[in-house]
């Protein structure tokens, strides 16, 4: 808010793109925690009343997802302006080559120094993976971002500075999230470049995507196991769920599309007319 005080002062209609409810993050966070968990709630009421504040002193609110408008609109009652505009991201990119032949490879995507993804990735590995073992003798996890134990199914490796160095050709991408809010982009990552996708619930949410057309969804141990051993036994389910996480992107994700959107909600927040909107881009 203090970075925007020189239009709220000169009446400079402001537009917020919240890129996620982070007071929603900050709860989730909080579960179960003893003294931590309950400075975390504290905090994440704290972070809930400067976003209301927020919502309430700018024009509109651009948020990435219909169950985080929904979640803002909560937050300020008949008083914020909050609509959905997805995140742009192209439909087609290439993988990162890699000669996998014969075995599951599967990526784990990791960003040290956030809690909730750190024990996203240490509960895959010590739950996930030792089942996905035993259904694939031929598995193979690949970690990015965070540092792992090299064994004879694991590999670490250090966080790419292309992001591109992470999506492996022909392995399938994990998401075990449990608490998240806005997008993955990683998910949307992996369907430009042509991995398919196995995540929580959680992590999917928001993203138009359903089970078994889009991604397979997994909640336990056993589902992510089963859901690799699927994919690693039916290369023509990988390639659905691949070519229907391209029709995602192309219907709510193309960067054109997005980039009109913006322009036309930047146009609605100034008060400026359709027609008016038209000529200026023509």
């Amino acid at each position: 808010l203090d970075a925007c005080a020189a239009a709220f002062t000169r009446r400079v209609p402001v537009v917020l793109r919240a890129q996620n409810v982070e007071s929603d993050l900050w709860a989730a966070s909080a579960r179960g925690r003893g003294l931590r968990g309950r400075l975390l709630r504290l905090e994440a009421a704290r972070l809930e009343a400067f976003e209301a504040r927020a919502l309430e002193r700018v024009r509109l609110t651009l948020a990435l997802t219909d169950p985080d408008a929904r979640r803002l609109r909560e937050m300020s009652p008949g008083r914020a302006q909050v609509e959905r505009l997805a995140a742009p991201f192209p439909r087609e990119l290439a993988a990162a080559p890699f000669d996998g032949a014969g075995r599951a490879c599967v990526v784990l995507l990791g960003s040290p120094g956030w809690r909730p993804n750190e024990e996203g990735v240490r509960w895959f590995q010590e739950a996930v993976w030792p089942r996905t073992v035993e259904r694939l003798p031929t598995a193979e996890l690949h970690v990015f971002g965070l540092g792992s134990a090299r064994t004879a199914t694991v590999h670490p490796h250090p966080a790419p500075l292309d992001s591109a160095e992470s999506f492996l050709e022909g392995a399938v991408l994990a998401v075990p999230l449990t608490v998240a809010s806005g997008v993955r982009m990683k998910i949307l990552e992996a369907w430009a470049r042509g991995l398919p996708v196995v995540a929580s619930p959680l992590a999917a949410r928001g993203l138009d995507a359903v089970d078994g057309r889009h991604l397979l969804l997994a909640e336990s141990a056993d589902d992510f196991a089963n859901a690799f051993a699927r994919l690693h036994g039916d290369p023509g389910l990988r390639h659905r769920l691949v070519e229907g996480g391209r029709a995602v992107l192309k219907a709510h994700h193309d960067p054109a599309r997005v980039a009109r959107g913006l322009l036309e909600a930047y146009g609605r927040a100034a008060g400026v007319s359709s027609s008016a909107r038209v000529q200026s881009t023509t």
